[in-house]
């Protein structure tokens, strides 16, 4: 078996399917164990297991990454069918500045909600600008990257000052987690556009960011969505989150997946001599040639 092809593949497999487990528990969670009164999940074996599943598939992608063997993974990043993935997330982010100006900047008592609207518009220019390109960035573009990461922090700057939603809310935390998981994904992917790749660790950022998006938002979308949840803001974020999400685990697929044809890995880019054969013919300097003692 060759690890080093199987277990990238692997953290993948693992991941979409923690993912895809969580998000679907919490889910059910929402949909049936939560007070809408007092803003918590009711105890149970529910909602304790969808809080274990949080430390799961974070120690799982930590794992996965470090027994990946050292020196296997590319440090290129080539992400040639990134458009549709980018384009969604920026077209979210924007959405997000026009529909929370609209919407919830009027009906807020605290002025931090100013702070991811006007990072907004910023952020998800970057995405646009930057969905038909793979490989390395030039230094502007990849320091514009950091205003999506800025607006990440805004976020959680935002929810933390929120005095409508109490401070320990189930809700308020998985936005919080979810908007660290947005950060941690791009943070892995522009070290690579800067020519600065962790690959292993961007394995288990990416993984691990993934799970902390998708299974922020799709709980809240359809708990939206039924009628149990009303804060028009967090339904903006969640579909941040959704769309952050998905680009993390596309990422992640290509990176592991489908890694550059020509791979440069942490041990330094293959040779670039082409292997000679010996074809039978007497060379310049073998034992046949004139100069020779």
């Amino acid at each position: 078996m060759d690890r080093s092809r199987t277990m990238p593949r692997l953290c993948f497999v693992l991941t979409a399917l923690l993912t895809l487990a969580s998000s679907a528990l919490r889910s059910v969670c929402m949909l049936t164990q939560f007070d809408e009164t007092v803003g918590y999940f009711n105890p149970g074996p529910l909602p304790t297991l969808s809080n274990v599943l949080y430390f799961i598939a974070v120690a799982v992608a930590i794992a996965g990454a470090l027994l990946i063997p050292k020196g296997s993974l590319p440090v290129t990043l080539d992400t040639r069918l990134r458009l549709p993935a980018a384009f969604l997330w920026g077209a979210s982010l924007a959405a997000f500045t026009v529909a929370a100006l609209l919407f919830c900047y009027k009906d807020r008592t605290h002025d931090a909600i100013l702070a991811p609207i006007l990072v907004g518009l910023p952020a998800s220019l970057f995405f646009f600008i930057s969905a038909d390109r793979s490989g390395l960035y030039p230094d502007w573009l990849s320091l514009a990257g950091f205003v999506p990461v800025l607006w990440c922090f805004c976020g959680i700057w935002e929810t933390y000052a929120d005095q409508y939603t109490t401070m320990n809310s189930p809700i308020k935390i998985s936005l919080q987690m979810g908007l660290i998981g947005l950060a941690l994904i791009l943070v892995s992917e522009l070290r690579f556009r800067l020519g600065k790749a962790l690959p292993r660790g961007a394995v288990a950022f990416m993984g691990t960011g993934s799970f902390l998006a998708l299974n922020g938002s799709v709980p809240i979308l359809l708990g939206t969505g039924a009628h149990i949840l009303d804060n028009t803001l967090h339904l903006f974020y969640a579909i941040v989150l959704l769309c952050g999400g998905l680009y993390g685990l596309y990422t992640l697929f290509q990176f592991t997946w489908f890694p550059s044809e020509r791979e440069e890995t942490e041990d330094g880019p293959e040779s670039d001599t082409p292997d000679v054969e010996d074809d039978g013919q007497t060379r310049p300097d073998g034992p046949d040639s004139p100069n020779a003692v």
